[in-house]
């Protein structure tokens, strides 16, 4: 459970970072991204992430570094815009997730203890967002 609720915690501080202008995307501010897909990576040893998540969190398996990466696809038709997010993480000792979840479909039976990978061909097509 433990897992599956810093997943959740990663989606949402992402999503308040994109909603807050707080990214860049290919070097363009979140804010004025055109319709696609977009990633931030997730690395609890980076930098990147501690300066996102102000406090990181570890794995519920021995406190391992989490990698991964957090997800959302951006559809904009009018003035309407719909954004979902979805979530990849996993530790060292292979236990999480294997492959993006959308975050309404994270639950404890995504959670793996075995064999969880978020290798980097799952972002390929998408475009890396990073922190201003």
């Amino acid at each position: 459970d433990t897992f599956m609720d810093n997943a959740l915690i990663y989606v949402d501080t992402v999503r308040t970072a994109v909603l807050s202008d707080e990214v860049t995307c290919g070097g363009v501010s979140a804010s004025a991204t055109a319709n696609g897909k977009y990633y931030f990576k997730i690395d609890t040893s980076q930098q990147q992430t501690i300066d996102l998540m102000e406090t990181v969190a570890t794995s519920s398996w021995g406190g391992a570094k989490i990698t991964g990466y957090v997800a959302w696809e951006k559809t904009a038709s009018g003035e309407r815009t719909t954004t979902t997010y979805s979530v990849c993480l996993a530790d060292a000792g292979n236990h999480g997730m294997s492959g993006f979840t959308v975050e309404k479909d994270v639950t404890r039976s995504k959670i793996l203890t075995t064999g969880a990978s978020c290798a980097t061909t799952l972002v390929s097509g998408m475009t890396e967002c990073t922190l201003k």
